[in-house]
């Protein structure tokens, strides 16, 4: 938690707008694959580079089926009132849910839960979700969140340890509150030429808004807040690969 708490105090150092979430709105990393990083962390401070593989967006695809499929969901909850919104929710996600579990905890209950209070999920039209999809995809592929994780390791040049941090998957996410975004971060140690961990997994969530709010300005309120959880993420990687030694420097 410290250093989360140090991530977001550096983002609002460096002028980022702390107004672009409501205050009230608690950061935090909603889930982590990490157990298997060896509690000492890595031997020594790592040389933090970007993996050469662009940003992934789920959910933001066809809109005109997954339109089609919200109808029927909003129709099947008019009858049973929680089930149509999570399974509607889990249908879009599914893919991500077997490959990265942690980044699916809490979204189908949350989603009955919305539907416990209301059988209508908003739409979003395939131009929102284009113009959504293009500020997420210029974000994530923007380096920041190998850049967060670097100033919280601190810059090293020698070539092992390494750590490979992928740019950020982002997830769009429907319910009767708008539109939010499930942010998913990776990172994988490389201790020496013949030795590597498997990839530790870091997940946050944004704020749930109106659609047209995460539009206006240009995207600002989405890119403020991307850049917000990418600091969140890197200060639970840096958190887990951070070396024993070092920590609480």
């Amino acid at each position: 938690m410290t250093s989360i708490a140090t991530a977001l105090a550096a983002a609002a150092t460096l002028g980022l707008c702390a107004c672009a979430s409501k205050p009230q709105y608690q950061w935090s990393v909603a889930a982590s694959r990490t157990s298997h990083i060896p509690l000492q962390g890595l031997p020594a401070l790592p040389r933090t580079v970007s993996a050469a593989v662009p940003a992934v967006l789920v959910n933001f695809g066809d809109r005109h089926e997954q339109e089609a499929e919200r109808a029927n969901a909003n129709a099947r909850n008019a009858a049973a009132n929680t089930v149509g919104s999570a399974a509607y929710t889990m249908l879009a996600l599914g893919p991500v849910c077997v490959l990265l579990p942690p980044a699916c905890i809490g979204i189908a209950g949350a989603a009955a839960a919305a539907a416990t209070y209301s059988s209508y999920i908003p739409g979003v039209s395939q131009q929102q979700a284009d113009g959504l999809a293009g500020i997420a995809r210029r974000e994530g592929n923007s380096g920041k969140l190998e850049s967060w994780v670097e100033r919280r390791l601190g810059e090293e040049s020698g070539e092992f340890p390494t750590l490979v941090v992928k740019p950020a998957t982002v997830i769009l996410l429907t319910s009767r509150d708008g539109v939010a975004f499930r942010v998913i971060a990776q990172a994988q140690a490389f201790v020496s030429s013949t030795e590597s961990w498997e990839p530790s997994i870091h997940v946050t969530q944004l704020p749930w808004r109106p659609v047209d709010d995460w539009l206006q300005s240009g995207g600002k309120n989405l890119s403020n807040d991307l850049n917000f959880a990418f600091a969140v993420l890197a200060g639970d990687i840096a958190r887990v690969y951070m070396p024993y030694r070092e920590r609480g420097k």
